[in-house]
């Protein structure tokens, strides 16, 4: 499994709004600015967390994103299926002609795999990253992500 440019910008930018968020909703000019990130490709990215339930958003001059709920209830998991769709290594199982093979690769190999990940995935919230980050200077530690 790779997580593509979208899953890792829209993780930055999700942590970057956790840590702003006492200040209300933010613009994704300020995340763009901080994370310096496309306004283009946040706009995408908020729209599939958006769409997600992951953020709400407000118009207008004082507008912007807030998250949807605590930080300690979003997970890794759900941003990043929000913005990759199934993280799955083992890709989608064939429906016909699956040799022994093949059966025995998804068994014993990608399907414990995939359930290592998702539990991983659950177990780790946006909370949790920040406090393993810790809080002062998060936004140039997020730009190694």
């Amino acid at each position: 499994m790779r997580i593509s440019t979208k899953g890792r910008y829209g993780l930055r930018a999700m942590i970057d709004l956790a840590l702003h968020q006492k200040d209300g909703y933010i613009s994704l000019m300020s995340i763009a600015n901080r994370q310096d990130l496309s306004m283009n490709y946040l706009e995408n990215i908020f729209s599939s967390l958006k769409k997600a339930g992951l953020v709400v958003a407000t118009a207008g001059l004082q507008g912007g994103y807030r998250l949807a709920d605590e930080p300690g209830r979003i997970t890794l998991q759900s941003i990043l299926t929000a913005l990759e769709g199934s993280l799955s290594v083992g890709g989608p199982g064939h429906t016909s002609e699956k040799t022994r093979f093949e059966d025995f690769l998804k068994r014993e190999v990608w399907d414990p795999i995939d359930q290592n990940l998702d539990s991983l995935l659950k177990d780790v919230t946006l909370s949790d990253m920040l406090l393993e980050i810790g809080g002062q200077g998060l936004a140039q530690d997020c730009a190694a992500l």
